[in-house]
């Protein structure tokens, strides 16, 4: 069984010469009408045996690629993947929230694969998905199709269809208007794409589908992108009207939407979080955590 090593959450592990150092790699992976650009994380070769494996999900438009993050979960023994979706900085084809999803859904089952578990010493079955912002809304709808992952990070998971259901489309519209650091047919053509899964991609409607799933939640009190009471409480409560024997946690900073100011905080959460469900969640099936000032 995979497992994590969080005495080097903050700490450089001392090289053995016996042993493959630590690295990290271009990584490409073909689909639909482009690819996947992005980094591929290894730890070193003294964490012999399998290895969870943490997939990031960047936001929209994917400037925060939240590397802190990644080095850190990299340092405690995972193999982890930054991507960059089809259309986002330098990936090749069309940026498209239905793409994303797709993008996530081939990606989580290539890592999976035997090319891919040999080279990396993955566990098929310690598969996280880590989205922030849009990431998260991403990882809720692709995750709702992969029952199999180990569990679901969202960091102040943005809702995106939020703001059309409350009428308020214009806060949804001038967000699309960071589109133009992206490769796509433009605003509009993102926000029709938002319109036609109006329903399918609410939160509260994935809620259903993922009530087995490990999920954790970190969101900040004065996130004004991706508000608590409208994007994450909704999805929050619905969770908990199902019973379930996995890990439900939410945690409330505060923060704002790039949780700044109590990202470390949020790892040693996330590392907790990912001993938990790795070692068969060994907390109640559901926590609520409000820890702001």
């Amino acid at each position: 069984m995979a497992k994590i090593f969080s005495e080097f959450l903050f700490e450089d592990k001392l090289h053995n010469p016996e042993d493959l150092l630590s690295d990290s790699g271009a990584f490409e992976f073909p689909c639909g009408d482009g690819a996947l650009w992005g980094q591929v994380m290894r730890p070193d070769g003294s964490f012999s045996g399998a290895r969870p494996c943490v997939i990031f999900l960047h936001g929209f438009p994917g400037g925060n690629r939240n590397d802190d993050f990644a080095h850190a979960l990299c340092r405690i023994g995972c193999v982890v993947l930054v991507i960059h979706h089809r259309g986002a900085w330098g990936s090749p084809g069309k940026y498209l929230v239905s793409n994303c999803i797709e993008d996530i859904k081939g990606l989580a089952e290539y890592v999976r694969s035997d090319a891919f578990l040999n080279e990396y010493h993955v566990d098929p079955e310690s598969v996280y998905l880590f989205g922030h912002s849009m990431g998260g809304n991403n990882a809720i709808n692709a995750g709702k199709e992969l029952p199999w992952l180990r569990g679901l990070i969202l960091m102040a998971p943005y809702n995106s269809t939020c703001y059309i259901r409350k009428g308020e489309e214009n806060r949804l519209r001038d967000l699309m208007q960071s589109a133009r650091f992206l490769n796509s047919d433009g605003p509009d053509a993102i926000y029709d794409d938002i319109l036609q899964h109006v329903e399918d991609w609410n939160f509260p409607h994935a809620a259903e589908s993922l009530k087995n799933q490990n999920i954790l939640i970190l969101s900040g009190a004065y996130d004004e992108v991706a508000p608590e009471a409208d994007m994450v409480l909704p999805f929050w409560n619905q969770l908990q009207s199902h019973q379930t024997t996995s890990l439900h946690r939410h945690i409330s900073y505060p923060a704002s939407h790039a949780l700044m100011g109590c990202r470390v905080m949020a790892l040693k959460s996330i590392a907790e979080f990912m001993e938990y469900t790795l070692n068969t969640c060994s907390l109640p099936a559901s926590c609520d955590t409000d820890i702001t000032q």
